[in-house]
């Protein structure tokens, strides 16, 4: 981190994950090698993770039993240990509570048709894009909610304009796919031309 360039740079499997680089710099200027403070920001973050199921539980269920219920597994449930205790994973945990509140964000958007909630849903998923690839499936995740539990149908007229909020994801995903492929080449110590 002495370098801010290197943090553009792909790592040695080809990720580029430039906000979770950019957020464990910061963390490392201000607190160096004191570990207890990392396991404290993924434990933290864990925990706002699991306020945000409840929250977004709360809003698709209408259920405040079933959604604190679903929090509170996710957060004492013993599968999380090594994501909780690494504190490479921070990434990971940070990625979910992006878009876990991205999600909220575009069942905003679906709800009350403001633009700038899903102007917000995007800058959170491309966040969460640039702190985990794992992210990437976010787009899919819109359309499977769209489809399931907002009961969205695309082929009927009055809903196909619903399908336009979801372009710059799309344009999004296909952009980073691109730039991926490209880190992966020369990571791989090829080139993809």
């Amino acid at each position: 981190y002495e370098n801010p360039k290197s943090i553009l740079e792909p790592d040695a499997a080809g990720r580029n994950n430039i906000f979770f680089y950019l957020v464990l710099g910061f963390a490392f200027k201000v607190f160096g090698f004191q570990p207890s403070f990392y396991y404290g920001l993924v434990l933290i973050l864990h925990i706002v993770v699991s306020i945000l199921i409840i929250v977004f539980g709360y809003r698709v269920t209408g259920s405040k039993l079933a959604s604190t219920m679903a929090g509170l597994f996710f957060l004492i449930l013993s599968i999380h240990f090594q994501t909780v205790g690494w504190m490479e994973n921070i990434g990971r945990v940070m990625m979910n509570a992006l878009c876990l509140g991205a999600l909220i964000q575009f069942d905003n958007y679906r709800k009350l048709h403001r633009t700038h909630n899903i102007i917000i849903c995007w800058l959170l998923w491309f966040l969460a894009l640039n702190s985990a690839e794992e992210a990437v499936v976010f787009p899919l995740i819109l359309v499977i909610y769209d489809l399931f539990i907002l009961k969205v149908n695309y082929f009927k007229k009055v809903h196909r304009g619903r399908l336009l909020a979801l372009i710059p994801f799309v344009i999004t995903q296909i952009a980073y796919f691109l730039f991926t492929l490209t880190f992966y080449g020369k990571a791989m110590g090829g080139y993809i031309g």
